[in-house]
């Protein structure tokens, strides 16, 4: 057994070292070129390792998704995303019930390509774009807590369908166990992690075993109530917190055996698949048109509904886009015991593969999406949303506009008001909004990239311009203001910051080189010169 195992990986990362060397020359994505070599994989490998190694593979992902939750972060949008998973159950739900009957489904197998339809995918947001760059943006902490939300869903259902028998005793325990082990993990990451980080002295070596070790026990724990090893590793991963001194040598070690996972996970897809039949063939279209293109639709809506912009609305819809990995185990669990048919089963998968690849290219040009698709289905005047929710003197001149109000935009909003200097905030979470109004009088709440909030933030009389967001986007746009005001931007990279000065940027914020309190000193010093400019 130890020697077919070792030559099934031996296999799967052979043919995904070759390939990577493809994608990477040609700087392709790398997700379908794992897919391929799990299809070519597939020809070698037995079929029980083959879901053996998906199972466990999504169990470790789902673990690092856990792990990646900031409730601090995320706490500003949980209500939007409760609700928007609520209407993806209550919307996209019912209508994909009745397409899967329409589509000649029984009432069981309907239900099954329901669920397919309204998860959405964790997994995928590791490998698109930098995963912890979208989480500093709203629509990045969206999207987060969606999931969040998504998976807390998924696990109800893993434990409805995880009973040994149908009957409303069996699936009661199975939730109130699963629901013992998920608040297990949060009691964990309150209150005794960081006694851990305590004992290890910081440590980052020992604080990835005593994470490791948690995830093991967990593992065991759902092993011994007979649950599904995906709610342990959930219940593991929400226990470990990122917010703790000294954790960045604990999240490499972690993000390093990730990646080993998210081969073996995308491989393992690929390897699943099969030859479809005519029946599945309509099946996986039905699934790819509700999930790639009706679901973010109807986020889409909601959101901006809930006063959100259109932008961020579609970059977090965009990131819905796919079936999730708990469906995967839904469906592998359910074909093994005979529930699901297997035309739909090998849809599911197929649709996967699909949506997986195709979110790589909606990841891609989410810009473009947006520009060319939904501003233009959603005709939605986004300056009355601006009026609506922002404050500004209409006198106000000579003045700061600092764009973000994260934890470095806060400090430097600290300096101005320390200095004397009159700001005008940019923040697109609308979330802020309450606290914004008890640190400055004057404040835009919209999308830094609207022509229309620069107008609003009277760009044209502002002596400075300070960009605490790292987004391109929204660099781009400041430096394409016709403006005298000088202009401070972040940026990640030390070359792309070179351009950024070649193209009238002032300064540029480094952060992974200049601490927060050195930027803050050297802003300080640059507002200091401007209030003496005025004088």
């Amino acid at each position: 057994m130890a020697t077919e195992l070792i030559l099934d990986l031996s296999i799967i990362f052979i043919l995904v070292g070759f390939l990577l060397l493809v994608s990477n020359y040609f700087e392709w994505p790398t997700i379908p070129f794992y897919i391929i070599a799990g299809i070519v994989a597939g020809f070698y490998i037995d079929g029980q390792n083959i879901i053996e190694f998906a199972y466990w593979g999504i169990a470790f992902l789902v673990f690092v998704f856990g792990v990646s939750i900031d409730f601090n972060k995320i706490k500003s949008v949980i209500w939007e995303s409760e609700i928007t998973v609520g209407l993806q159950v209550l919307i996209l739900g019912p209508i994909a019930f009745a397409i899967g009957l329409l589509l000649g489904l029984d009432i069981v197998n309907a239900f099954y390509f329901a669920v397919a339809v309204v998860l959405s995918s964790t997994i995928i947001g590791f490998e698109l774009k930098d995963y912890e760059k979208r989480e500093s943006f709203v629509h990045g902490r969206l999207s987060q807590t969606i999931h969040f939300f998504d998976d807390l869903l998924a696990i109800l259902i893993v434990l409805i369908l995880s009973a040994e028998a149908f009957t409303a005793g069996e699936i009661t325990q199975n939730i109130l166990a699963g629901g013992l082990l998920i608040l297990t993990g949060f009691l964990i990451y309150r209150y005794l992690f960081k006694y851990m980080v305590k004992i290890t002295n910081g440590s980052g070596e020992l604080m990835l075993m005593g994470s490791i070790t948690i995830l093991i026990f967990f593992l065991g724990a759902s092993e011994f109530l007979g649950l599904s090893i995906v709610v342990g590793a959930f219940a593991a991963g929400i226990s470990i917190r990122t917010d703790v001194p000294k954790s960045m040598d604990m999240l490499n070690g972690i993000e390093s055996i990730k990646d080993f996972f998210i081969v073996l996970f995308f491989t393992m897809l690929g390897a699943l698949l099969s030859m479809p039949t005519t029946e599945t063939l309509i099946i996986a279209l039905g699934l790819l048109v509700l999930t790639g293109i009706l679901k973010p639709i109807i986020n889409t809506a909601f959101l901006v509904q809930e006063g959100y912009d259109t932008r961020t609305s579609t970059l977090t819809s965009i990131s819905t886009d796919q079936i999730s990995e708990f469906t995967l185990i839904i469906a592998i669990e359910g074909f093994l015991i005979g529930l699901i048919a297997p035309e739909l089963f090998d849809a599911i998968i197929l649709s996967a593969v699909v949506l997986m690849i195709y979110s790589t290219y909606t990841h891609k040009y989410d810009e473009y999406i947006y520009r060319n698709i939904m501003k233009k289905i959603f005709k939605k005047p986004e300056t009355t949303q601006t009026d609506n929710l922002s404050e500004v003197n209409p006198d106000i001149k000579d003045h700061v506009i600092l764009v973000g109000h994260g934890r470095q935009g806060k400090k430097i909003l600290e300096s101005c008001n320390k200095i004397g200097h009159k700001t005008i905030v940019i923040e697109n979470d609308p979330a802020a909004r309450k606290e914004l109004k008890g640190k400055t009088e004057n404040y835009v709440i919209s999308d830094a990239v609207q022509q229309y909030t620069w107008q609003k933030a009277k760009y044209k009389q502002a002596k400075l311009i300070i960009s605490t967001a790292p987004d391109i986007e929204v660099t781009n746009k400041i430096l394409s203001l016709n403006t005298k005001a000088d202009k401070i931007v972040r940026c990640r990279n030390i070359e792309k910051s070179r351009k950024l000065l070649n193209k009238g940027a002032l300064y540029v914020i480094l952060p992974n080189i200049l601490s927060q309190d050195k930027v803050k000193k050297e802003i300080e010093d640059i507002l200091k010169n401007k209030k003496q400019t005025q004088k």
